[in-house]
């Protein structure tokens, strides 16, 4: 019997390229309702090989093109307990938002610039088998805006009366708006000059 392999100290990968993004926990053809998971696409099979070595699981998707190599990757999972609260955050030019478990489901639609992220080792054993999960720690995603996303992205929207609307997302449930804003926001008068 051979002994499992379990890394020993967590993984940091700057600059992640992500692949099959399920945040939500929704389910799909290859995907449990509820369980949360990405993957992390790795370049070069020498580095993915190195992490085999150390006990990471690696897997091997299909080539893009026939006779073409195989795409190394790493299935990240996430898991919402008393004892495990991975730390989500969303970056943009306004600043950075913390997520949580209802508000993790924006990261399945942003247009991504960067990731940044660290996963740790989880051994498992479940009817006399055991193996290496990657579970996620912490995620840092900065998303891409265009020139005039992030020139306007302070200007607050008005009606045709100048009373200011409540902002609105690319994102559906703007992670960045407070609970009870679009309340305050659909009410609230613009108390600034009107000279167009």
């Amino acid at each position: 019997m051979t002994t499992l392999k379990v890394p020993s100290e967590n993984l940091l990968i700057e600059n992640a390229k992500l692949q099959w993004r399920n945040f939500s926990g929704e389910e799909r053809q290859f995907n449990n309702k509820g369980n949360r998971n990405f993957c992390i696409m790795l370049d070069g099979v020498e580095y993915a090989e190195e992490l085999e070595a150390l006990g990471w699981p690696i897997k091997y998707a299909k080539p893009v093109e026939e006779g073409g190599p195989l795409r190394p990757f790493i299935k990240v999972n996430m898991k919402y307990t008393p004892r495990s609260q991975p730390k989500l955050h969303l970056i943009n030019s306004r600043g950075i938002k913390k997520l949580d478990e209802d508000s993790a489901f924006a990261l399945d639609f942003v247009d991504i610039a960067k990731v940044d992220l660290e996963i740790r080792a989880f051994r498992w054993e479940f009817g006399g088998k055991e193996g290496v999960k990657a579970m996620l720690n912490s995620i840092y995603v900065t998303i891409r805006e265009s020139f005039l996303e992030r020139k306007y992205a302070d200007v607050p929207e008005i009606d045709a009366n100048g009373n200011l609307l409540a902002i609105e997302s690319a994102v559906p449930n703007d992670p960045w708006a407070t609970p009870g804003d679009d309340d305050i926001l659909e009410e609230a008068p613009l108390e600034l000059e009107r000279g167009f």
